[in-house]
């Protein structure tokens, strides 16, 4: 179990770290996987919002929560493959004063 929940988080922190270089380096490309589909949901959901309420400031601000959407996906998705990383050592939860392992049962 612990090889896995390593290997998930590795396999995860390199796919971010790969689709931050493709989105960032690849100009005439467009952007990486995962910065494409976030981004292209972002772009759906407000454009069926803007045909039901036809509102011109929803389209103004599109750009600007596409970009912070994005980025926060990014960092959410860092963010729980190093959980996933740290969660599969023995010792990812210590009690400070004692240093003895955290055991749930």
């Amino acid at each position: 179990m612990r090889v896995l929940l390593a290997g998930l988080g590795v396999a995860l922190v390199w796919w971010i770290i790969i689709d931050v270089l493709w989105t960032t380096l690849a100009v005439g490309s467009g952007g990486g996987s995962i910065t494409s589909r976030v981004c292209s949901w972002v772009w759906k959901t407000i454009l069926r919002h803007h045909r039901c309420a036809s509102s011109h400031h929803l389209l103004a601000i599109a750009g600007y929560s596409t970009i912070i959407i994005s980025t926060l996906v990014l960092i959410f998705l860092t963010w729980a493959g190093w959980v996933l990383i740290f969660s599969a050592s023995e010792r990812s939860l210590i009690f400070a004063d004692s240093k003895q392992q955290y055991s749930p049962c």
